[in-house]
């Protein structure tokens, strides 16, 4: 036997304070610890024109109603709105374990995001966080070689009037392998690796690739300001397709590019630098830097972040509503990168496009999405209904292909629209 067989509730001696701190903290008994990472915590403060355009731009550069603020002013909003995911209340029920505990692998996913808005967020609105509540339990299957911990939660962001404008909800899956001999125990940087493994050879986009990218770029249509109506929507349309990338390793740089590097004071701590990915010339580097994998690790490709292509084909849904509509619900679900992970759990609305999309029905959500992707943002109607705030809404799956036909990501979604009542 290679490894340990788990037995749910009773821990070995390396998982007891982990464990028990992390159900402390889901208790309310303690306090969670300062998180990790390139990004600080903000402050609430309004959301200014400079900061909505930057995000905007990186992810819809082509629409006006998101990147000049006279126009949007025209379309009849206070200011500019920002674009689907721009902000979202972040709630935990308990941090991820670290993962320099002694293990032979870790391995993570979650069943992506969900993010909902009662109104369009504009230029100007000042959110702070309202209520929130968090989630921590074990979910090992008896006899398993993978123990496995459920952490989430869902939280709000209100207004200065306390009305909640956003409402979001995310969680992890954070598991892990044990050695029966100790010696076989791997270090962060080893593990991490592993995902490179997993992805098939990138897709060399030809010349006739980029022929047909063209031809998906010059059919986009941004609706604009003539009103699309919910009483002229019917059940059953497939919006028109919107085309991205191929995405490569400096598409990822510029898009997630406000991480900051490792400070002297980072580097000169020992026990820190334990959970830090460690690159083949020596440096030292931000576990979540294998997302440019081609750029640290030999023979590694680049992997997509678990948003990187709902952001990129959200454009499909606000190309296709017009100025007059909003995205009211914005979220991703994406296909597990560590092998591990692909056969213990069912992520929520994994199935949502082999279930409402003709066509679909066996063409399900079948690997992440990686360098050399061009994500073909595709996006069908399946219902239409008025909500319990009385809005005029209409239910979409969206979904990211690529060229080779793979589905990289899926991407339930809901926008209100006008009507004519």
């Amino acid at each position: 036997m290679e490894f340990v067989k788990f037995t749910p509730g009773e821990y070995l001696d390396f998982e007891k304070d982990a464990v028990q701190l992390r159900l402390d903290i889901a208790a309310g008994k303690a306090e969670m610890p300062p998180m990790g990472g390139p990004f600080g915590k903000k402050e609430p403060k309004p959301y200014t024109q400079e900061e909505i355009i930057a995000y905007n731009k990186k992810w819809d550069p082509y629409n006006p109603l998101f990147n000049d603020p006279e126009y949007a002013k025209k379309a009849g909003y206070a200011d500019i709105p920002a674009y689907p995911g721009f902000c979202m209340a972040m709630a935990m029920g308990a941090p991820g374990f670290d993962k320099t505990m002694p293990s032979g692998g870790f391995y993570y996913t979650n069943d992506g995001t969900d993010i909902y808005l009662s109104r369009p967020v504009v230029a100007g609105d000042f959110l702070k966080p309202g209520e929130s509540k968090g989630e921590f339990y074990e979910v090992t299957e008896p006899g398993s070689e993978l123990r496995q911990w459920y952490m989430g939660g869902e939280g709000t962001l209100v207004d200065e009037a306390g009305t909640t404008v956003v409402h979001s909800y995310s969680n992890t899956r954070d598991c892990y392998k044990q050695y029966v001999d100790p010696a076989k125990h791997k270090d962060l940087s080893e593990n991490m690796a592993e995902w490179c493994d997993y992805f098939p050879p990138a897709h060399y986009t030809s010349d006739e690739d980029w022929d047909y990218i063209r031809q998906l770029w010059s059919r986009e249509e941004i609706r604009g300001a003539e009103p699309r109506y919910w009483e002229d929507v019917a059940v059953g349309t497939f919006m028109t397709e919107t085309c991205s990338g191929p995405i490569t390793y400096m598409d990822m740089i510029t898009l997630y590019g406000n991480g900051m590097p490792l400070s002297r004071q980072q580097l000169c701590d020992k026990e820190g630098l334990k959970k830090m990915f460690r690159d083949p010339y020596g440096n030292y580097l931000f576990e979540t830097s294998i997302h440019l994998g081609t750029r640290n690790l030999p023979n590694g490709r680049m992997v997509f972040y678990n948003d990187t292509a709902a952001r990129l084909l959200a454009r499909t849904v606000t190309n296709w509503i017009g100025d007059a509509g909003y995205v009211s619900r914005f979220c991703w679900r994406f296909f597990p990168f560590f092998k591990e992970m692909r056969n213990h759990y069912v992520p929520k609305d994994y199935d949502l496009i082999t279930r409402v999309v003709p066509g679909y029905e066996n063409r399900p959500l079948n690997r992440h999405g990686s360098e050399g992707d061009t994500v073909i943002g595709k996006a069908y109607i399946y219902d239409k209904r008025v909500d319990e705030l009385g809005r005029h809404v209409i239910d979409i799956c969206a979904w990211g292909e690529t060229l080779d036909g793979d589905i990289i990501q899926v991407c339930p979604m809901q926008a209100v629209l006008p009507t004519r009542g």
